[in-house]
């Protein structure tokens, strides 16, 4: 794997959890369903964070929660 590659997954990485924080945390004041039109998609990017950092760091999903919940 090169270095832009890389690089590139540490970006996604970053957009899918900043992403995922900020959907979590949106305004309570929506639709119902539109709120959980929102928890899915937030699901989906952690989903896809921590596959990405599985992929560098095999870290299991128990350290990724862990290391979640210390931010919050």
């Amino acid at each position: 794997m090169s270095t832009r590659d890389l690089a590139t997954n540490v970006k996604l990485v970053q957009y899918y959890f900043l992403t995922s924080r900020f959907l979590l945390s949106y305004d309570g004041n929506q639709p119902l369903p539109l709120r959980h039109l929102y928890k899915k998609i937030a699901i989906f990017f952690i989903k896809q964070h921590v596959l990405l950092l599985n992929l560098h760091k095999k870290i299991t999903i128990d350290q990724f929660q862990a290391r979640y919940h210390q931010v919050n």
